[in-house]
């Protein structure tokens, strides 16, 4: 008896070979007198006579089921293979990424209250599978305590994905994060997987989430809601198995307000909250930071540092550092490669600016060292262009002065031959 998902089959075949007198060749199932199905070979010949009549047709049986189960065995094996290899490929992708962008330094180094709070609340998190927003600065290490949630939940042993949102052109964040198709826009030539698909079964890292355009952050909505996006140009739904992990330095209830930001994505992302503190805030921790970057890049320059002279020091804990992590590990791999003596020494003209307050405060002033000049009611944005162009030309300015009117007062958005003429107004007539 025929098995019987293997009776239509083998009926149309049949009847198809009757019809033309080819042939007939057909693998099913039979089963025996002991109830067991087996894959038997079905082979069917007409005998002709000789006007090419079918007088009747010789058939034979033959037992395949070795052969069969020989064959299942190896296509598994073959799907097991192409299901490593194609993770595999994910894997050697997130990887090579990861290591073209080392991150800020390869541990948490510190001992403060506030960096230790920061470290209980990962502790607490880790072993779930929640959302994390982390709030704060730029170059506060927010990447570090993401990593530090990945290597400490049950997710580890898989992949770990950073993107960073504001460094992707906005009509090319979905095919980053989604993937596409091909076909699915100009120059799309093959199909590409999405950074979603690269962390499947492991953790992504949004960096800087709140530059999404609108668009994007309706995907990235029902990926949260319904654990499931589509590549750019497709239509069917991808299941994404990947915990989220997001970061700001934008104020994302002033984005709500103002429309750029949704407030339902908000919610969704701000399951569990930790804000990063600033360097400022963590003063105690910078002896530990500054020996921590002199051993590393010393070693890396072959020099030997020993000693780190005291008004050094104190003058890298008086900084308020508003470029924060990042600033000071610049300072230093700086100094270590201008030193040639085994004392550590950094002098006030290392360090770009003095604030005198903290420089996201209500009103923060600043001032350059060893200068007379104060910046009133000034507030230094580290994304800002014109803040950065001030800081700039006063620090070429300066040598030639004295002025009447501080350059901080130019306005840099006149174009290059007003800005000459305004400079040369500005000093003091006779020098």
């Amino acid at each position: 008896m025929i098995h019987p998902e293997d009776v239509e089959g083998i009926v149309d075949e049949w009847r198809a070979s009757l019809a033309s007198g080819e042939p007939f060749l057909y693998e099913a199932r039979m089963r025996r007198a002991d109830g067991k199905y087996r894959w038997m070979l079905h082979h069917k010949i007409a005998l002709r006579d000789e006007s090419g009549e079918i007088i009747k047709w010789y058939a034979s049986s033959i037992d395949i089921e070795d052969r069969r189960q020989a064959e299942d065995s190896l296509q598994k094996s073959l799907d097991e293979i192409k299901k490593l290899r194609d993770q595999l490929f994910k894997e050697n992708i997130a990887l090579r990424e990861e290591i073209d962008s080392a991150s800020m330094f390869e541990e948490i180094v510190g001992v403060s209250p506030a960096l230790q709070s920061v470290l209980a609340r990962v502790a607490k998190v880790a072993p779930t599978d929640s959302t994390v927003l982390l709030t704060g600065e730029t170059d506060t290490g927010k990447e570090l305590i993401a990593r530090a949630v990945h290597k400490r939940s049950r997710r580890s042993s898989r992949t770990f994905v950073s993107v960073n949102c504001a460094a992707i052109p906005a009509p090319l964040i979905a095919s980053e994060l989604f993937g596409h198709e091909k076909g699915a826009f100009t120059g799309a030539l093959q199909r590409r997987l999405g950074r979603f698909e690269l962390a499947e079964g492991g953790t992504i890292f949004l960096e800087e989430v709140g530059e999404l355009p609108p668009e994007t952050q309706i995907a990235l909505l029902r990926v949260l809601q319904e654990r499931e996006f589509e590549r750019v140009g497709g239509n069917q739904p991808i299941h994404a198995d990947v915990r989220m992990i997001a970061a700001t330095n934008r104020d994302l209830c002033s984005a709500i307000a103002s429309g750029a930001f949704r407030r339902d994505l908000f919610y969704r992302l701000n399951v569990f909250p930790i804000e990063i503190p600033p360097l400022r805030e963590r003063k105690v921790d910078i002896p530990v930071l500054v020996e921590y970057f002199i051993d590393r890049f010393a070693s890396k320059a072959g020099k030997a540092i020993r000693r780190i002279n005291k008004e050094t020091l104190e003058l890298l804990e008086s900084y308020a550092w508003s470029g924060n992590i990042r600033e000071l590990q610049n300072v230093i791999e700086r100094s270590v490669i201008a030193r040639d003596t085994e004392n550590f020494f950094v002098g006030k003209n290392w360090l770009a600016l003095e604030f005198t307050q903290p420089p996201f405060g209500s009103q923060p002033v600043a001032k350059l060292p060893g200068a007379r000049l104060q910046m009133k009611h000034c507030r230094p944005r580290r994304n800002s262009l014109l803040f950065l162009t001030k800081v700039h030309l006063v620090g070429k300015l300066l040598p030639f002065g004295p002025w009447q009117t501080s350059p901080f007062d130019l306005d840099i958005s006149q174009s290059i031959e007003n800005k000459r003429d305004t400079l040369i107004s500005l000093r003091v007539r006779g020098r």
